[in-house]
């Protein structure tokens, strides 16, 4: 983080925002800072000192991810910035930035995309939402086998399938997940799919 942000960030929680922003300028265009670059969109999706502007936020933060930003610097950005889902512009930009920064090689990427494929931004895609969390699971993330599992034991949105929420649930035998854990104990202490045994339960 270049020192330019780290004073921005100072001027930025004393409420000096016009200096806020032009220490993140400078460390952005004059030492090609990602950090300066998100912060520059961040404040292009509030309105403290800058006026919204979806368009100039997530061009900064697309170009601040290819820039060297990690999908754990901006993952929050749904959680952090709710109001980018209420206008249709906002909405439009954050799919096209999804799509622009998508790697199916990194699974929390795939598990962010699946989340927005079930009930958010994109809809409900159910086969989308399987996808992405077959990719995030084939990249390493637990997470994406765990949903799948729970879809098919729930039967929400698909058939109920216990023999599809078991072969998803022990995909790795080396992640064990306290929601793993959680069904594949109600399976055997209710005999879904598997014969009750009270010891593996």
């Amino acid at each position: 983080t270049s020192k330019y942000v780290r004073l921005g960030e100072m001027y930025e929680a004393n409420g000096k925002y016009e200096d806020a922003y032009k220490c993140f300028l400078e460390g952005a265009m004059g030492e090609n800072d990602p950090k300066a670059m998100q912060k520059i969109a961040y404040m292009y999706l509030d309105d403290k000192y800058l006026s919204i502007d979806f368009e100039k936020a997530f061009r900064y933060l697309t170009l601040a991810y290819k820039t060297g930003l990690t999908v754990y610097d901006v993952i929050n950005l749904r959680i952090d910035f709710p109001e980018i889902r209420k206008d249709e512009k906002g909405i439009t930009r954050y799919k096209k930035f999804l799509n622009d920064i998508y790697d199916e090689e990194i699974g929390e990427l795939n598990i962010w995309m699946a989340e927005e494929h079930i009930s958010g931004v994109f809809g409900t895609d159910i086969e989308k939402f399987i996808d992405y969390c077959e990719k995030a699971g084939k990249a390493g993330t637990q997470l994406g086998y765990d949903l799948l599992g729970e879809l098919y034991f729930k039967g929400v949105h698909v058939k109920r399938d216990y023999e599809k929420a078991y072969k998803y649930f022990t995909k790795s035998d080396t992640d064990k997940t306290d929601t793993k854990l959680f069904y594949l104990g109600e399976m055997y202490r209710r005999g879904l799919y598997v014969k009750k045994d009270k010891e593996k339960a």
